[in-house]
């Protein structure tokens, strides 16, 4: 039975594998991590308030958090067997939106500023998507990243007597 880690745990191997990349991370680390960065996101919002001193800690906690944030969704994409480059899909979609969507306002081309806000409520979607690929089960044993998170690791044992 997958049992998961706990948000504690899941917290410790964020930060544990803080540059991995090439692994994969079950649902429990993946949606433990996301929760763990709304809260931070929400203290770092406080600390900004001061001035200077808040301003450089929110800074740096908030790269502290983006950072295994990333690589916590990528290997939750590679659990998945996909690439982590799918999770790029909504910020190409947004730059093509913005795009689109200045220079059909500054040239007049209503079709071009149409289509720009047609390709932001694209990148909602793609994002809602995301979240509910993310919601899904891995797949079970190996994959094309790694080991299943969840695959008891068997020692080595030799006994040629038994």
């Amino acid at each position: 039975m997958n049992e998961g880690l706990s948000f504690s745990d899941a917290i410790k191997t964020c930060y544990h594998k803080f540059f991995t990349i090439n692994a994969r991370a079950c649902r429990s680390e993946y949606w433990y991590f996301v929760l763990f960065a709304f809260i931070a996101h929400l203290v770092l919002s406080f600390c900004a308030v001061l001035p200077v001193i808040g301003e450089l800690a929110g800074g740096a906690g908030s790269l502290l958090v983006f950072i295994p944030f990333v690589t916590v969704s990528i290997r939750r994409m590679h659990d998945l067997d996909k690439s982590g480059l799918w999770l790029l899909l909504p910020a190409i979609l947004i730059a093509l939106a913005l795009f689109l969507v200045l220079y059909g306002a500054l040239a007049t081309a209503g079709m071009l500023f149409f289509l720009g806000i047609v390709l932001i409520l694209a990148s909602a979607v793609s994002v809602v998507l995301i979240a509910l690929l993310m919601a899904q089960p891995g797949t079970h044993g190996q994959n094309r990243f790694g080991p299943d998170p969840f695959q008891p690791k068997i020692p080595f044992s030799f006994k040629p007597w038994e």
